[in-house]
């Protein structure tokens, strides 16, 4: 019973210690940090090294299956170990040493010691810390014999675990001494005081006298009778919950890892939108398409001299209206004129094309009702409608388009039936068809001079901002070509002024 009171709650304390250490080394495997300095500040340094722990984490040792020297250690979340017929995708050793530690100390709780008849349960626990012993002993021969470096805290949680076998040893239950149930000699009764008056010494009776029962209904000889300890039921719901609890920590540890991943490629994208010649590049790179001037497609924009940009959108798309303000509010004056926008319809909607998803099913209507006030008003009143329709937002379901016309001062009946004609279903329909055919596969999608723009630099102000200094510079350069073939023109015959102003470059629409 002694053991029981000084070795079990000595065994809680380092199951937990070393749960602890483990979930500290988790964190610094997955962050590289932990956030207290006094974890961190242990982990010592040396001349090669600036954080030891760091280096044995990230090393090939620091995860199970180790991985292959040829493969990328910054990857160790990505490659799958083949083994036989298993493939398995490296995990931490930490995380391995969490669920461990875990384990033990779900036992310790919830089972203790056990009595000495359910002994046998007790060598789960040995074999267990056995294992996790023998791994201690293997990281300790790696890094003292195959890594420059030590890692303290993990020589600590090892030390722990050396420990704790010792102590789990110890509780070994041991046989009770036997333990007799105590029984009571009868006593006959006290001599009655009135008979003492009397002079009288003699008991009153047999039948007067009073027995003392037994203290324990045990029978005489027999030893206590326990209960068992623990119990099959006992075992079985604390190896659900110890499974339980691993295998939360072990999805916790694979939603770190995906959240990591994409807080990464988060980055990336960020450093790429930033970054106007790689945009420029990677815009540079996509075909050129050739995109038909059609008459009467709506027009924003332009002038004598200016960037040809083609735009299919959606009016319920909500990134449509987002880009449509963008593009209104930010990229068409970064131009000062010179940008010509064209609008074309791609509706993400069956009604309109059958071969499209039917993602926006209240698009198509909006298409015709553009479509029908460009038929009816012009150029202007298109874009009216445009700017209508994208600020009624998510409410196109219930839209009214009698009352479009009216903002739009245009006759209501006549509006609605020109949305339903075959001209305007045909226009819209033939504009999903080049989108089709150009490799438009979502809106918004702009097209520069028939060159794709990148979805990743549609939005990024730095690419237009390079897009316009390449403008400029070809503006600069159509301007003096004509003034250069002005002044060849008017100071005499034909010679080395007129031929230098014909080598200049024509206008372009390429930036």
């Amino acid at each position: 019973m002694r053991k029981t009171f000084v070795l079990l709650p000595l065994a809680l304390i380092l199951s937990f210690a070393g749960l602890s250490t483990s979930w500290m080394l988790l964190v610094k495997h997955v962050a590289k940090k932990t956030g207290m300095a006094w974890f961190d500040s242990q982990c010592g340094a040396t001349e090669d090294s600036e954080d030891n722990c760091n280096d044995v984490l990230a090393s090939e040792y620091g995860t199970f299956p180790p991985i292959p020297p040829d493969v990328d250690i910054e990857k160790r979340g990505d490659p799958r170990i083949v083994w036989g017929r298993f493939s398995l995708v490296p995990r931490p050793v930490a995380l391995f040493g969490l669920m461990y530690f875990l384990a033990l100390t779900g036992w310790y709780v919830a089972i203790g010691r056990p009595r000495y008849r359910q002994r046998y349960w007790h060598l789960l626990p040995i074999a267990l810390n056995l294992i996790g012993v023998a791994g201690s002993a293997n990281f300790i021969y790696i890094m003292a014999t195959k890594l420059d470096v030590w890692c303290p805290w993990c020589v600590v949680s090892h030390t722990i675990n050396f420990f704790l076998l010792f102590v789990t040893v110890m509780l070994w239950p041991t046989k009770p001494p036997v333990a007799v149930a105590e029984v009571v000699e009868p006593q006959p009764d006290p001599v009655d005081p009135t008979s003492e008056q009397d002079g009288s010494s003699a008991p009153t009776g047999p039948a007067e006298a009073a027995i003392v029962e037994p203290t324990s209904t045990i029978p005489v000889g027999h030893p206590v009778q326990r209960l068992p300890h623990p119990t099959l039921r006992l075992v079985m719901v604390t190896f659900m919950g110890i499974i339980a609890a691993t295998s939360a920590y072990s999805f916790f540890y694979d939603y770190l890892m995906a959240q990591n991943r994409v807080a990464a490629l988060d980055r990336s994208l960020e450093a790429v939108r930033n970054h106007a010649s790689t945009l420029y590049a990677m815009y540079v790179q996509n075909p050129k398409n050739e995109i038909p001037n059609r008459e009467g497609d709506p027009v924003r924009g332009g002038g004598s001299i200016d960037l040809r940009v083609v735009l299919f959108s959606d009016f319920q798309c909500p990134h449509c209206r987002s880009f449509a303000h963008q593009m209104e509010e930010q990229i068409e004056p970064l131009f000062d004129g010179h940008l010509k926008l064209i609008f074309k319809h791609f509706p993400a909607s069956k009604a309109c094309e059958p071969r499209l998803r039917d993602a926006h099913p209240y698009a198509c209507a909006a298409a015709k009702a553009s479509e029908a006030a460009r038929t009816l008003g012009g150029n202007e009143s298109f874009w009216k409608a445009h700017d209508l329709l994208f600020a009624s937002g998510h409410k196109l379901k219930n839209f009214d388009y009698k009352i479009l016309a009216e903002q739009l001062e245009l006759d209501p009946e006549k509006f609605t039936a020109t949305m339903q004609s075959p001209e305007v279903i045909a226009r819209i329909r033939e504009d999903i068809q080049l989108g089709l055919d150009i490799g438009v596969s979502a809106t918004p999608a702009m097209f520069i001079s028939g060159r794709q723009v990148p979805r990743i630099a549609k939005s990024s102000p730095v690419f237009w901002k390079e897009a316009k200094k390449r403008f400029d510079r070809i503006v600069a350069a159509h301007l003096k070509a004509e003034a250069a073939k002005e002044e060849a023109n008017q100071t005499g015959p034909p010679g080395s002024a007129k031929q230098e102003a014909e080598s200049q470059p024509t206008q372009e629409q390429t930036p």
